[in-house]
């Protein structure tokens, strides 16, 4: 006699299972997950606040593998979104990208810094400021402005904002 609460050899056995091993292949983006559980998420579980992603700032690499999956997640629906520079700003990063020819945003590549600060902070409210997630769509330009810490930037964060960004998308009319 079993427990509801127990895992029975039994159990194990009856689970349905391909005998090719190939049925059981991931996608390019559960691979993603994966890969980033193993790599990030197990020392996050075990040290918290001392463990890599949150004490390390993502780099440019970062930056390029993140870019890379959340062009890859909304290329079946905007073939045309690529990845600009990213710009470095005091504890945040962001992650230009653009729908079709490149912009003529000459703050985004002469003074990107002075630009983002104007556009993150507000003077309003000095004492308490929470920066999370900034989404700013303009003309063909989508900015993500975050956090720089790895947390932010890495593959499994990026399936989750182009999801969020596809629905904000949809929700304009795009």
């Amino acid at each position: 006699m079993g427990k509801s609460t127990a895992i029975l050899k039994q159990d194990v056995d009856l689970l349905p299972y391909p005998e090719d091993p190939e049925d059981l292949s991931f996608s390019f983006w559960e691979e993603a997950l994966c890969e980033d559980v193993i790599k990030y998420m197990t020392s996050y579980v075990r040290l918290g606040q001392n463990s890599e992603l949150l004490k390390t700032a993502a780099d440019i690499n970062d930056l390029r593998e993140y870019a890379g999956m959340f062009i890859r997640m909304l290329g079946s629906v905007y073939d045309n979104l690529q990845a600009s520079d990213p710009v470095f700003l005091n504890g945040l990063t962001c992650q230009p990208f653009y729908f079709g020819e490149r912009p003529n945003l000459n703050w985004l590549t002469e003074q990107p810094e002075d630009e983002l600060r104007k556009l993150i902070y507000s003077e309003n409210h000095e004492h308490l400021r929470t920066v999370r997630l900034l989404r700013l769509y303009s003309e063909n330009v989508l900015l993500l402005v975050k956090p720089d810490r790895l947390r932010y930037w890495i593959r499994s964060t990026a399936i989750r904002d182009a999801d969020e960004t596809l629905l904000d998308l949809r929700r304009q009319g795009y």
